[in-house]
């Protein structure tokens, strides 16, 4: 989280911050599953993540950059049902699901901000 402005200054918070996804998807029969698990992320200031949004780059961009792991996915599997390890690959395919890197994004820029404590 770089900023000219608070350089100068350590903020009390983690780089890091996990984001809790729970996201639904229809199967073949048009059921509907549920799939929970955390990714890992690299937490970015808001006026960094403004300059990237506003110069055009794609969430499907920005979360390639922030994400560094998962936890507990059950979605992109390898050859023998296994749930897949992390990797840009394995990354690469669940980004592919249509409308997900905007979901995971929503989650992400969601849970990584203030929010109000009622």
């Amino acid at each position: 989280m770089s900023n000219a402005n608070v350089s100068k200054y350590k903020l009390a918070i983690s780089d890091t911050t996990i984001v809790k996804v729970n996201v639904t998807l229809k199967d073949g029969t048009g059921r509907d599953n549920q799939y929970k698990f955390d990714l890992v992320c690299k937490r970015k200031g808001a006026d960094e993540l403004k300059s990237q949004l506003d110069s055009g780059e794609s969430v499907k961009e920005i979360m390639r950059e922030v994400t560094q792991g998962w936890r507990g996915q059950r979605l992109v599997l390898e050859s023998d049902d296994a749930p897949a390890e992390f990797s840009a690959d394995a990354f690469d395919a669940m980004l592919d699901i249509a409308a997900m890197p905007t979901v995971l994004f929503n989650f992400y820029f969601k849970q990584s901000s203030a929010n109000e404590k009622n």
